[in-house]
């Protein structure tokens, strides 16, 4: 079997917390920040691709710069700190719930020759869900 060139996705964990129902949100996103954080060091340590996919909030002129200090900025930081984008991670905004939808993340994948994902993220009911391998290169 051929060794397979793995990716860890970070899905929607930079979040600046100012939306109605963030009160609900936050109380589960602090309990796997740690998590979530020593998994992103464990890739970056063992040489695995990291990329974050994130929603946008409908603002397509952000940069991942202005977007990651909007996060900081917000309700939150305590959050969003220990989960920050390393230097090295791609960085691909998405407009709907799926990772794939509307998104280069396919091409992403095929460029580096990624066949194997691992998906990290909050609002799994939605996002991490609804995002289905078989609808993108990963198989």
């Amino acid at each position: 079997m051929e060794a397979q060139a793995s990716a860890l996705v970070v899905v929607d964990m930079l979040n600046p917390y100012d939306h109605e129902d963030s009160d609900a949100l936050t109380s589960s996103v602090g309990q796997i920040v740690k998590p979530v954080a020593s998994l992103i060091a464990r890739a970056i340590d063992e040489g695995v691709e990291v990329v974050y996919v994130n929603d946008n909030y409908g603002d397509w002129s952000s940069s991942k710069d202005e977007f990651v200090q909007s996060a900081l900025d917000g309700a939150r930081p305590d959050l969003v700190e220990p989960l920050l984008p390393p230097d090295a991670a791609s960085f691909v905004f998405k407009a709907r719930h799926s990772i794939f939808y509307g998104t280069p993340l396919e091409w992403l994948f095929s460029q580096r020759g990624i066949d194997h994902v691992v998906l990290v993220g909050q609002v799994t009911e939605q996002c991490t869900l609804r995002t289905d391998p078989r609808a993108g290169a990963v198989r």
